[in-house]
């Protein structure tokens, strides 16, 4: 055991040189009052403190002291680490399959905590874990804006039924008995109409209610509407695909707080860029599409590149870096390319773009 003390070392050395001599009372008594001033001078107060931090007592006997550094020691387990995080890890709302793997691995090979690459390789999957949650959310919060929008159209129509119906009676005019004569056909015919509009508007909010039509809906049995209504009535629509290549650089250097300011920052650009029809949908760990209903080719080049130039100024400062993340676009109007699903086309693109960053 090599002592870090220099006055216990520097003690021990010259008593190992005196004791293999003969020592006459002198000397004894010298070196007696050397150990005793040590004794009484030594502080001990920093090992003590450091000792109870792991329950541990300057009273406590060795087999005690072994026993609780064992315990210590089976916390600080990877099978105890990784109990802790695989609890963490699975999405609030959702199950995600690519999560639960990385959870059945982590549980089968606890070891792989002590590898080099395991930090990065674990950010990842909280990212991912944050985002299949807030995809989630955001499916949710789309779903409810779109049937509250068409139910308060049922609304304006319902309204607008019931000013004409009050028109219509106050241009009737009664009797000397205060009586007035209406056809039947006419009274039956508005409160069909009326029927009709509180059936719709009734039918709209039951929708909105549907757990399973809310399930179900999604971004891409949107698009396959607006397909649909293309093919059908020419109804042109756009899309624009933003997405950060070097989100896995911004989260590995600053973290995952830097990364999800970023984020927040970039989706509050879009959002604000979107105009009343538009929607906002994350696609990935870091893309975003926005949807544009009835934009040519050169309505949604004007509103990228209105976005491109908001977030080219846009800094984000950590410390004394300037993070500045790189954004990659690709965006399509569906006349331009009416036979082909253009989400999947923009996917590629983003997805090429991605595989020479990475390679780069």
């Amino acid at each position: 055991q090599i002592s870090k003390d220099k006055k216990i070392r520097d003690l021990a050395k010259v008593t190992s040189i005196r004791i293999s001599k003969t020592m006459d009372s002198e000397s004894i008594y010298l070196l007696t009052k050397k150990w005793k001033e040590l004794e009484r001078n030594y502080d001990e107060n920093d090992l003590e403190e450091q000792a109870r931090k792991y329950g541990i007592s300057k009273y406590d006997d060795y087999d005690s002291v072994i026993k609780k550094l064992l315990v210590k020691l089976e916390e600080r387990s990877y099978e105890h680490f990784s109990e802790l995080l695989c609890l963490g890890l699975n999405p609030s709302l959702v199950e995600d399959l690519k999560i639960q793997g990385f959870i059945q691995n982590l549980t089968q090979k606890p070891f792989v905590i002590g590898e080099e690459n395991f930090k990065n390789e674990l950010m990842e999957f909280i990212n991912h874990r944050i985002m299949v949650d807030n995809m989630y959310v955001q499916k949710n919060l789309n779903f409810f804006n779109d049937n509250l929008k068409k139910i308060y159209e049922l609304l304006v129509l319902l309204n607008k039924s019931n000013e004409k119906n009050m028109d219509f009676i106050n241009t009737l005019k009664p009797d000397e008995n205060g009586e007035v004569k209406l056809s039947f056909e006419d009274l039956k015919l508005k409160f069909k109409q009326l029927g009709e509009k509180i059936t719709s508007l009734n039918n709209q909010i039951e929708f909105t209610q549907s757990l399973e039509e809310r399930e179900a809906w999604s971004v891409l049995k949107e698009l396959d509407k607006m397909d649909e209504n293309f093919n059908k009535y020419k109804v042109n629509y756009s899309l624009a695909l933003f997405s950060i290549v070097n989100y896995r650089f911004i989260m590995e250097k600053y973290g995952m707080g830097s990364l999800n300011e970023i984020f927040v920052r970039f989706k509050k650009i879009l959002k604000d860029s979107c105009s009343e029809f538009d929607e906002l949908w994350m696609i990935d760990e870091k893309s975003y599409l926005i949807v544009s209903p009835g934009k040519s080719k050169d309505e949604i080049t004007q509103l990228v590149n209105t976005n491109l130039k908001t977030i080219e100024n846009f800094r984000f400062i950590y410390k004394q870096d300037i993070i500045t993340p790189k954004i990659h676009v690709a965006y399509l109007d569906k006349q331009s390319k009416p036979s082909i699903n253009i989400l999947d086309e923009l996917i590629k693109q983003i997805a090429a773009v991605n595989e020479q960053h990475n390679e780069s």
